[in-house]
């Protein structure tokens, strides 16, 4: 879970008390007019803006399941909801397709190697027109293979979810998403491409409140994943 530190300051008066010296004759001190005390000036607190209401998905399978859970987690802790984005499932699943074919798991592809899209995560999603360059984009991925295949969805949304870096993502201020799920020899690769569109501007907490996630009422939560890069 990400560390949330607080930074208290304490701010202390200091009385600063003159005197004056002996001598040959009676100085008369001068009166001051004290100054007016001033009321300090309060920030303007940030308005919500967080998402609580999406229209459904067109996800099926372990896609659906992991799109229920993802936005579960989010709407519980208090992070606002996220919608399918068609431009995005696109570019999900082009480099879920290229993981496959790869056979590798990470977020870069090499030009020229079967089933490339672009090299990195911003390049792929504005290969497949996501609001062009005026975005700003995520990516999450891992890999699920094994015994918890029968449960894809799950297990690699709670998986991401217990690696801080990641995490850190899937929390923010994101309202677009598009996930895929890949099948092939290295299992079953699952990408995430998360985005908000410039003109639409992030979804944000209210000034005062503070998050957390976990958080009261949260079950089902991986202790640890040792696995996450960087580590």
């Amino acid at each position: 879970m990400k560390q949330i530190f607080k930074l208290v300051t304490t701010a202390s008066a200091a009385l600063l008390v003159a005197c004056g010296g002996g001598g040959g004759g009676q100085t008369v001190a001068t009166p001051v007019t004290p100054a007016t005390p001033t009321t300090p000036t309060t920030p303007p607190s940030t308005v919500a803006t967080l998402v609580t209401s999406v229209t459904p998905s067109s996800y099926t399978g372990q896609a659906a399941i992991a799109f229920a859970v993802w936005d579960a987690e989010r709407s519980q802790c208090g992070f606002g909801l996220l919608a399918q984005n068609p431009a995005l499932d696109g570019a999900a699943t082009a480099h879920a397709s290229y993981s496959v074919i790869s056979g590798t798991v990470a977020h870069e592809e090499i030009s020229g190697q079967p089933g490339f899209t672009g090299e990195t995560p911003a390049s792929r999603i504005a290969a497949k027109a996501y609001a062009g360059s005026v975005s700003t984009v995520s990516e999450v991925m891992t890999g699920v293979n094994g015994a918890v295949l029968s449960s894809a969805g799950n297990y690699a949304i709670r998986t991401l979810l217990s690696a801080p870096y990641h995490l850190q993502a899937m929390v923010d201020s994101y309202r677009d998403i598009g996930m895929a799920f890949g099948s092939g020899a290295v299992g079953s690769p699952f990408v995430g491409d998360l985005g908000y569109q410039t003109a639409a501007s992030p979804q944000l907490m209210a000034g005062s409140d503070v998050k957390t996630y976990p958080c009261d009422g949260s079950t089902g939560v991986f202790p640890e994943l040792r696995s996450e890069t960087p580590n």
